[in-house]
């Protein structure tokens, strides 16, 4: 835990830049604490219980990127925790698997990463699925028809569909846990009153939500049931099947963080070797090839891997969610497999578990020792010099990069935005018009501060800008300098010096603003 305080709180607020959507619960947690009370989130497939809980935090302790990040990585500091207590609850304890599954995903670096992303689908989704897991495994069987048995499956179904109000997304593992229990135990799982009572309070509270998110509209997006609308469409054009092809590589890049580091610094600094895809591949092959290879020593004879129900189960909902996410979502993403890889390393840790029962000073229990050191070092080292180190030197680098067929990644959204703030406000700029997730992170800042120093038009389209009449005062027009996917969409910049208005006005490209940027000025009357 010491470590992953660390990891979570070194220079969490500068490292990376602000990302848009942070900004947005940053400033949506402001409204609410001045009266507003909203259902959805960002859009309507998100709910918002994030900034709800962010409100009273910011009016206590003030409104800054630094809080916001604290709150998220306390959020998921508790996650952890409780799937070490799930896994312990499972296991033997004197194996210490809980103990062994914390340290590994302490230095993951697809839960480092995320726990620093300050959203709701990275800070309350983990928080809320490990709840409602653990509730359902903390009691064993002979409790199950007590007061105490009966509140955890209901409370349990509760958080898992809060989870999914949360973010629909969601609703992907909850599948993926209900067809993975029956392909594993059959019919035996609805014998289990603990799955009944859990299954029908999940339906019980998110019926409500989801009627309620789709009679919501909102202005950044389509409401909820044109979202559905879409997903059947995505499943009528078979576009997703392109994406499953490109999952195993997504998979290797994410598990390795090669992909993160991109996504958040711009770059590799250090060349990433697959050594986290190594390591589950010698785990889980390597007793076949000794024996192909009729070179089996008594080490790697009496190497058992764990073969029951619960192994079956947890590899089913691995497999199962990585292809419901793939063909629900409309681009691949590394948030929406955050819950994938917090759950493979539970499985990696229960499937090895009989090497931690060997005595201590035995060669097979130096060997599983040796090669967890192994993995939490070759994170820690990657992490220390692609993600910490890059960022600070670079302050972010814009990059643009494919995390599967049908949509574009880039780092562009988390690169650092102090220094144009600065500019903006050094040359007196009253109105900036951007991209809504720069404009988001721009208006962060000056919240903080109470005291705004610029106003900010948000536009989706760079061919549809604002029209003149939004401006007033000496006034910017910022742009990515390259390219900036959003979604499926991607912002061309323009490629010339000045941008004319049908009305007259005219904004040339200005200079002194941080390179990263394309900044055109024009002066209207206030």
């Amino acid at each position: 835990m010491v470590i992953l305080l660390f990891l979570l709180t070194f220079e969490v607020d500068s490292i990376p830049g602000i990302h848009g959507d942070e900004a947005w619960s940053l400033l949506r947690s402001w409204e609410i604490g001045h009266g507003l009370r909203p259902f959805t989130g960002i859009n309507s497939y998100t709910g918002s219980v994030f900034q709800y809980l962010l409100a009273p935090i910011f009016q206590i302790l003030g409104y800054s990127v630094q809080v916001l990040r604290w709150t998220s990585a306390v959020l998921n500091m508790a996650t952890l925790a409780l799937i070490m207590a799930t896994m312990d609850a499972l296991s033997d304890k004197a194996t210490q698997v809980g103990t062994r599954v914390g340290a590994l995903i302490a230095t993951l670096p697809i839960f480092v990463i995320l726990s620093r992303f300050s959203i709701e689908l990275t800070a309350i989704t983990p928080l809320l699925v490990a709840a409602a897991l653990y509730l359902m495994v903390s009691f064993d069987r002979q409790r199950v028809s007590t007061y105490s048995g009966i509140f955890s499956g209901i409370l349990a179904g509760f958080l898992f569909a809060l989870a999914c109000y949360n973010h629909i997304v969601t609703l992907c593992f909850i599948a993926s846990l209900g067809l993975s229990a029956l392909l594993t135990w059959k019919m035996q799982a609805f014998r289990s009153h603990r799955f009944r009572i859990t299954l029908i309070s999940f339906f019980f509270f998110y019926i409500p939500f989801l009627i309620l998110a789709m009679q919501q509209t909102e202005t950044n997006g389509p409401a909820t049931a044109h979202h559905f609308q879409g997903l059947i469409q995505n499943l009528k054009s078979l576009k997703f099947v392109s994406d499953l092809f490109e999952l195993p590589r997504v998979i290797v890049g994410l598990w390795d963080g090669s992909l993160l580091y991109r996504r958040f610094t711009g770059e590799n600094f250090v060349p990433v070797l697959p050594y986290a895809t190594f390591l589950i591949v010698f785990v889980l092959f390597w007793p076949f090839l000794f024996w192909l290879t009729r070179k089996v020593k008594p080490l790697f004879a009496s190497y058992p891997l764990r073969k029951d129900s619960i192994t079956h189960f947890l590899g089913l909902v691995l497999i199962i969610h990585f292809i419901l996410v793939s063909i629900a979502v409309p681009y691949l993403s590394e948030r929406w497999f955050e819950l994938n890889f917090l759950l493979g390393i539970c499985l990696l840790a229960w499937m090895t578990e009989p090497l931690f029962m060997a005595p201590r000073n035995t060669t097979r229990f130096y060997f599983a020792t040796v090669g967890h050191l192994l993995f939490i070092g070759l994170n820690i080292f990657y992490l220390s010099l692609n993600y910490f180190y890059a960022f600070s030197q670079s302050k972010g680098r814009l990059a643009v990069f494919s995390m599967g067929i049908r949509s574009l990644e880039t780092s562009n959204h988390f690169i650092d935005k102090t220094a144009l703030q600065e500019q903006l406000e050094l040359n007196q700029i009253q109105t900036v018009a951007t991209d809504n997730l720069t404009g988001w992170a721009l208006l962060a800042d000056p919240l903080i501060y109470l005291k705004p120093r610029y106003r900010v038009i948000g536009f989706r389209d760079p061919d549809l800008l604002p029209p003149s009449s939004e401006f007033h005062g000496k006034s910017a027009i910022v742009f990515m300098n390259g390219l900036n996917p959003i979604g499926t969409a991607t912002v061309v910049p323009p490629n010339t010096d000045a941008i004319h208005f049908v009305t007259g006005e005219t904004f040339r490209l200005a200079k002194g603003y941080d390179r990263k940027f394309l900044v055109y000025e024009a002066t209207f009357k206030k």
